[in-house]
């Protein structure tokens, strides 16, 4: 039985992974699958982890400023100004906002709920 030839790990090994990563995988879209359910009935799933805070900054917050950078028309100059009347540290903004993104863009139900916000935050 080789158990590794030139770093790589035996055939074996591999298989018994991939029952853990399908276990992820389908965890993963169970979760997905509740938040859009939630979404669809306007609140929010609970136990889901995409929608916990990002650098100490929750959705909502980062709706709010990214309409209030809206108002100046993105005008990246006035970042500054928009993150700090939120009280917001300007290395977590950008913790936050790169986060925030990339859940947005992976979760149908962050972006439904980050699009109600960002229009709440019109009014």
């Amino acid at each position: 039985m080789k158990r590794f030839r030139r770093g790589r790990a035996i055939p074996g090994a591999a298989r018994q992974a991939e029952p853990a990563a399908l276990a992820q995988r389908v965890a993963g879209l169970a979760r997905a699958a509740r938040a859009w359910e939630a979404a669809q009935a306007g609140g929010l799933a609970q136990d889901d982890p995409d929608f916990e805070p990002i650098a100490g900054v929750g959705l909502e917050q980062f709706a709010a400023v990214s309409r209030g950078l809206a108002a100046f028309g993105y005008d990246r100059s006035k970042l500054v100004h928009v993150i700090a009347s939120a009280g917001i540290p300007g290395h977590e903004w950008e913790t936050a906002a790169r986060g925030w993104r990339d859940r947005i863009q992976g979760n149908h139900a962050v972006a439904r709920c980050f699009n109600r916000f960002y229009q709440e935050a019109w009014t």
